[in-house]
């Protein structure tokens, strides 16, 4: 069962790191002057690490995140999006 939830948790992430609102903000980051590969990585390690970490400390406590926490998170992701396009211009 947890080979399953693993492997469809992949899938999907795989999934959400390359829909556009991703592509867009790493390839904000990356310029002729850095490496892309590296820059790629760190991106997708910075993403990962904290995902794996909180989800699994929230299973082990059992917590949830209220809507207007979640609806928060979404509003600050989208002012980050916004930076990153006025960084690019």
């Amino acid at each position: 069962m947890l080979e399953t939830a693993l492997l469809v948790g992949g899938a999907f992430g795989i999934r959400h790191a390359f829909e556009p609102d991703h592509v867009a903000a790493v390839s904000t980051l990356v310029d002729e002057d850095r490496r892309s590969i590296s820059t790629g990585a760190a991106w997708g390690i910075g993403h990962s690490l904290p995902v794996i970490a909180l989800g699994a400390l929230f299973l082990l406590l059992d917590v949830e995140i209220p809507a207007a926490v979640g609806t928060g998170f979404e509003l600050l992701v989208a002012g980050v999006l916004i930076a990153l396009g006025v960084r690019a211009i």
